[in-house]
């Protein structure tokens, strides 16, 4: 559980205050591969009882998941052919704010009410190479908007 106390004693992870601006030639971005980290750990996050989940600039974060695609791209660079880290990591911050915090949405409780084999966790088996088939039992979630509700900008 060494990464466990790495986690509850992380200012990076979990501090309650946002970084300083960047200085000169500091990027103003989020480097993507700490952004794929963060991600890759989060399900610790969900496991650990008594923690506080300080999100960071869950104002930004809201902004990033209901911006437009033309504003907040998935695949970002020359081909388009990156993903774009630092706005799954602003969903994922999102997310996580609201299935955290009792306070904040009742999707607290919805993850409290489920399975421990439910929740998010590690993968369960190894990465295969290849699409592989969907299981008997799996989960998904769709909408649908009539076309006059939608705006293009």
């Amino acid at each position: 559980m060494a990464l466990a106390k790495f986690v509850m004693n992380s200012s990076l992870l979990l501090g309650g205050k946002r970084p300083p601006p960047a200085k000169g030639n500091e990027p103003k971005h989020t480097n993507p591969s700490l952004a794929a980290v963060r991600m890759m750990c989060a399900h610790f996050l969900f496991g650990m009882n008594g923690m506080r989940h300080n999100v960071i600039g869950i104002d930004e974060s809201q902004k990033a998941v209901y911006a437009p695609t033309n504003l907040a791209p998935i695949y970002i660079g020359k081909r388009l052919n990156e993903v774009n880290m630092e706005w799954c990591l602003h969903c994922f911050n999102f997310f996580h704010y609201y299935m955290a915090n009792p306070e904040a949405s009742q999707l607290h409780d919805n993850i409290n009410d489920l399975d421990i084999g439910d929740r998010p966790s590690v993968w369960r088996e190894a990465l295969k190479p290849g699409s592989q088939p969907l299981s008997r039992c799996w989960k998904g979630t769709y909408s649908y908007m009539h076309p006059a509700e939608i705006k293009r900008t």
